[in-house]
């Protein structure tokens, strides 16, 4: 029995030394690769850590991340929408995106309705369509009203074109614009002091998911803990001011 006692004293220390590996894509400031950083990451880090427990980004494309949730390659991923991992659990809503239209002041646009693209160059971030028609049934047929209505994959090109007055409204996450801005704001016509913001559309709340119930449980821990303690507050604030920085 003295020699079952140490062993048995350290498996618990051993369930909690699991890594909990999780997909993420790049896309800042929520994701960003190279420093394994960003609002989602450090969130998602932080909050297994108050919890007792490592967890790890894996950053995959976009689609492959989540096909990888799927295919249990990886044990969670940071959102999911789908409806092929139906014996999974999705945590409490952690962090969120903040979808906005966004126009040049000079144009002086009333955009408090979608009846606003009437006729106007619209760009929108790939998959816009099919995202807000459950909540904004209207928006099919009001993009359709537009003179020009383009889906990007790039949120730079948006942002690109918004800057250089070659669309008149961008459909975009507010965050992400502002990122992209600030890190293509060589040669532009104009700069993000120039934007108007109309935040039309409701903040869209993410919880993360994973498959092992366990880990939705440590992660709803650790969050509350990270609410208590401040970090949650201080991890935001840190990438509002990395985007806002010498704007």
């Amino acid at each position: 029995m003295r020699f079952l006692l140490p062993l048995l004293l350290a498996l618990p220390c051993a369930a909690n030394a699991t890594e909990i590996s999780f997909a993420v894509t790049h896309q800042p400031p929520y994701m960003i690769e190279e420093t394994k950083s960003g609002i989602f990451v450090d969130l998602i880090t932080e909050i297994f850590s108050a919890a007792g427990q490592t967890a790890k980004p894996v950053f995959l494309p976009n689609r492959r991340a989540f096909a990888s949730f799927e295919e249990k390659k990886v044990d969670g991923v940071l959102y999911y929408f789908g409806d092929k991992a139906k014996q999974s659990c999705r945590t409490e809503n952690y962090a969120n995106y903040q979808p906005t239209l966004v126009a040049l002041k000079k144009n002086n646009y009333s955009l408090k309705t979608l009846d606003g693209l009437q006729g106007q160059r619209v760009g929108a971030f790939l998959g816009a369509k099919d995202y807000f028609v459950p909540d904004y049934p209207e928006y099919p047929s009001a993009v359709a009203k537009a003179r020009d209505y383009r889906e990007e994959a790039d949120i730079t090109r948006i942002s690109k074109l918004l800057l250089n007055d070659r669309i008149d409204i961008g459909i975009l996450d507010w965050r992400l614009f502002l990122w992209t801005a600030k890190a293509e704001s060589q040669g532009n016509l104009y700069a993000v002091r120039d934007i108007e913001r109309h935040p039309y559309f409701a903040t869209a709340w993410v919880g993360a998911q994973f498959w092992n119930a366990a880990h939705c449980e440590a992660f709803n821990k650790g969050l509350a803990i990270l609410k208590s303690n401040g970090r949650y507050d201080a991890i935001n604030q840190k990438y509002s001011d990395d985007v806002l920085g010498g704007m």
